[in-house]
């Protein structure tokens, strides 16, 4: 993956709309589409940014805003990355769990894991 081309996800999906102001307070803008040319958008912004070891984020698809944070730890020659997303309620964490997130996020991480390994 190179600056300026196409990016794709998991399974035949492909981002179509990327726009990040990466700082607190931004916004930021991912549109997804499927094979089958169903379009996903996630938008939010951004809380917290404490480069390099720390972004929060909160997303609002419509049905309750979430918060996710990401902190990276160097962890002796590596790198380790937590990801955590606190829900507004058990029922929206229950229904996403229902989803088929994890399978595209494993996909999406083991693409930039890919790409990190051929950096160097």
């Amino acid at each position: 993956m190179r600056l300026g081309e196409p990016l794709d996800g998991p399974a035949g999906w492909e981002v179509t709309g990327c726009e990040i102001d990466l700082r607190p307070g931004g916004v930021y803008r991912f549109v997804w589409k499927s094979p089958q040319g169903y379009e996903v958008e996630n938008r939010g912004t951004c809380d917290e940014v404490s480069a390099p070891e720390r972004l929060v984020t909160t997303q609002d698809a419509g049905a309750g805003p979430t918060r996710h944070t990401i902190v990276l730890t160097g962890d002796g020659g590596g790198t380790t990355m937590t990801y955590t997303v606190e829900y507004p309620s058990t029922e929206m964490r229950d229904a996403a769990a229902q989803m088929p997130m994890k399978e595209a996020m494993d996909a999406g991480y083991g693409k930039l894991a890919e790409h990190l390994a051929g950096l160097g």
